[in-house]
This record gives structure tokens, C-alpha cells and sequence, in this order.
């Protein structure tokens, strides 16, 4: 049976990477031009740094997932 969820590090607010949470994540289905990719490796660098502190010079949104680099395989269900 496919499992229904997976974890995610996730930046709720702009105030340091003291503030990543580890939660569940219901997993959906791909939309039609999308890919699913079962993440093996994500680094977080300079860039995810600035942001987390909330110092990054371009408006983006307020809660994120951090990973400016991942690898991983396209997962067909």
C-alpha cells in the first residue's frame, strides 16, 4: 500500500533556521504537466541562509520549504 504522506522541513516564518518544523505532508497525485521526484539528497546553501534570516533581496513568500539544491529520481506510482 503507498504510503498516504511524507515528511517535510518547512520555514513557517523568516526568523533563523531555529524555526524549521519537520511535519507531515498529505502526498497528492501530479497534475497534468508535473513530475513526482523522490528526493535522496538537498543541500542548503548561502542563498537559503539569507532567506531564512529574512535578509534576501527579493520579495518571495513568507513560509517556505528551504533547498536551493536537490537531487532525486522521477517516482512514476
Amino acid at each position: 500500500m503507498p504510503q498516504s504522506t511524507f515528511k517535510q522541513y518547512f520555514l513557517p516564518e523568516k526568523r533563523g533556521f531555529q524555526c524549521l518544523t519537520l511535519r507531515d505532508v498529505p502526498k497528492t497525485s501530479p497534475n497534468y504537466g508535473q513530475i513526482l521526484v523522490r528526493i535522496k539528497a538537498v543541500s542548503l546553501n548561502w542563498r537559503d541562509g539569507i532567506i531564512a534570516v529574512g535578509t534576501y533581496p527579493f520579495p518571495g513568500p513568507d513560509a517556505l520549504v528551504p533547498g536551493s539544491d536537490g537531487a532525486g529520481k522521477a517516482h512514476f506510482p
